[in-house]
C-alpha cells in the first residue's frame, strides 16, 4: 500500500477508537473538520493522533509533496460523516475513487489486450476494478463498498469480516471468481 493509504488506515483506526471510547472527542473533530472546505489538521489534533500510537509519522517524515497537516485534515474531512440520522459515522473508505469502472466484454478485452484495460467482467468472474457493491466472491465474502484505487496498480476491496469489514489490496489484472446462484453454494457460506 502507498504511504497515503497507510496514513488513511492509521487515521481511520483512531477514529473507530474514538467512536467507541471517546465519542465526545469524535464530535469535536467532526465539528472542526466536516465543514465544506477541509482545514489543516491542528497541531493539537495531530498530537492526539500521535499520542494514541496510531499515527507514527512526524510531519517531517511525510514523503509526498504538500502539507502533512493539510493532508491529515482532508482525510478527517473525508472519513467523518456527521450528516447521518444515527449520529456520527465513519465512512471507512481507503484509497481514492476509481475512474472508468464500466465493464468490458471478451471481444473488447482481447482487442485492447496489453493496454492496461483491466475491466473484464463475465457472469462467473470479474477483474477488481469492475466489481460492484454487494457482489459475492466465491469465498462467500460480500463487497461492502465499491472498489477503490490503491496506488501502484492495485485495487482496494472492502469485504465482510470483523465489525466494520476489512480492506485488501490486490493487483488490478487479477480475475476474481464470483459466487452465482447456479453454483448452489452452502447457505451459510455467504457473509451478511
Amino acid at each position: 500500500m502507498t504511504p497515503f493509504v497507510r496514513l488513511q488506515t492509521a487515521i481511520i483506526s483512531i477514529l473507530f477508537k474514538l467512536h467507541r471510547y471517546h465519542p465526545e472527542e469524535l464530535k469535536r473533530l467532526a465539528s472542526v473538520y466536516c465543514e465544506q472546505n477541509p482545514k489543516d489538521l491542528h497541531i493539537t489534533d495531530w498530537a492526539l493522533l500521535y499520542y494514541h500510537g496510531i499515527l507514527p509519522y512526524s510531519a517531517n517524515d511525510w514523503p509526498e509533496t504538500g502539507s502533512f497537516l493539510k493532508i491529515c485534515g482532508e482525510i478527517l474531512h473525508d472519513q467523518i460523516d456527521n450528516t447521518s440520522e444515527n449520529g456520527i459515522t465513519i465512512r471507512n473508505l481507503l484509497g481514492t475513487a476509481l475512474s472508468n469502472t464500466s465493464p468490458i466484454d471478451y471481444k473488447t478485452f482481447i482487442y485492447d489486450r496489453g493496454s492496461g484495460n483491466n475491466r473484464l467482467r463475465t457472469h462467473y468472474f470479474s477483474q477488481p476494478r469492475v466489481l460492484k457493491k454487494g457482489d459475492v466472491l466465491s469465498t462467500g465474502d460480500r463487497l461492502l463498498s465499491p472498489p477503490r484505487e490503491g496506488g501502484n496498480g492495485s485495487v482496494l476491496l472492502h469485504l465482510t469480516g470483523g465489525i466494520d469489514g476489512h480492506w485488501i489490496s490486490i493487483p488490478a489484472r487479477l480475475p476474481i471468481a464470483l459466487l452465482v446462484e447456479e453454483l448452489h453454494a452452502p447457505p451459510n457460506l455467504v457473509e451478511k
